[in-house]
């Protein structure tokens, strides 16, 4: 579960790391800040996976690669018995669309949304044109904030019993 643990802390660095990246320079085309943007995005999104798969280590699930959503997590914990606040809250979070959590799930699927009419061509991009997602150094760092807060809340917690 340590392992896990660092996965976690690893992936949430690596966003805070991007997310000074964008503060330290403004010679940057959109293009290039939406990229990084997105990087975050992504590390953000595989922190929040294995920061479920920590959880479901910790109360005792063994097949932990099968861990992808919030869904999955309460599902396997369900097999076991168990019904975990921070499982329940986590879920709670995903299903709001106003919470943090489902803006963030969001925006990460968006990122994968394609075209159904175009399923076998291979789309164009123009580098200048609106990006996909509608992110922002803003949201990015809330959630960020957000998801830090609510590990180490549940981290706390579980180190108390």
């Amino acid at each position: 579960m340590a392992s896990l643990t660092a996965q976690v802390n690893r992936r949430l660095a690596s966003t805070r790391v991007l997310l000074a990246e964008l503060a330290t320079s403004s010679e940057r085309t959109p293009f290039a800040e939406q990229a990084i943007l997105e990087a975050g995005l992504f590390h953000l999104c595989c922190g929040y996976t294995h920061y479920l798969r920590e959880l479901c280590g910790y109360y005792g699930v063994s097949s932990l690669a099968a861990i992808d959503t919030e869904v999955d997590a309460r599902q396997a914990l369900e097999r076991l018995g168990k019904q975990p606040a921070e499982v329940t809250e986590l879920c709670q979070l995903a299903q709001r669309p106003d919470a943090w959590l489902s803006q963030l799930l969001s925006s990460y699927r968006a990122c994968w949304a394609s075209d159904a009419n175009s399923e076998h061509l291979i789309q164009v991009q123009r580098l200048d044109d609106t990006p996909l997602v509608d992110l922002s150094r803003a949201h990015l760092t809330q959630w960020l904030d957000e998801l830090q807060a609510t590990i180490e809340r549940h981290r706390q917690s579980s180190t108390e019993c």
